[in-house]
């Protein structure tokens, strides 16, 4: 919030406040997750099983924790665009100006990530229904 005080005077009202704020609290992550990455601190998780109960997402009781689980094994990339698009209810013209990509590839990135999360899902023999 401070970045964004500091900020303030760039607020051109293009875009809705939330959408603009997301993008400054996306950006300073990934500055974090870069810096991080650049000083070798961060760990590289080959091994997902840690993330299911018993190495398998259906082993949770609770709907949630087993597509926040899922979700985990997907790429950052498309993490994010569903994160914003379905948890955070961001229209593809915001999720475009927040991450700076053209609207076609925002649609893209949701296209393959939903079909990635299927899969993944399908794997853990979750269907469709039970999320």
């Amino acid at each position: 919030f401070t970045e964004v005080w500091r900020s303030s005077d760039k607020f051109r009202g293009q875009s809705k406040v939330t959408t603009w704020v997301i993008g400054i609290a996306r950006n300073l992550a990934l500055k974090e997750f870069r810096d991080i990455k650049k000083h070798g601190s961060h760990d590289d998780i080959k091994d997902h099983k840690h993330l299911f109960q018993n190495g398998n997402p259906g082993d949770f009781s609770d709907k949630k924790e087993i597509l926040k689980n899922s979700m985990k094994l997907l790429s950052d990339k498309h993490r994010e665009v569903l994160d914003m698009f379905f948890f955070l209810e961001m229209s593809y013209s915001e999720i475009s100006k927040t991450m700076g990509i053209s609207i076609n590839t925002v649609k893209s990135r949701i296209f393959y990530a939903k079909r990635k999360l299927k899969g993944i899902l399908k794997k853990a023999g979750i269907g469709r229904n039970e999320i």
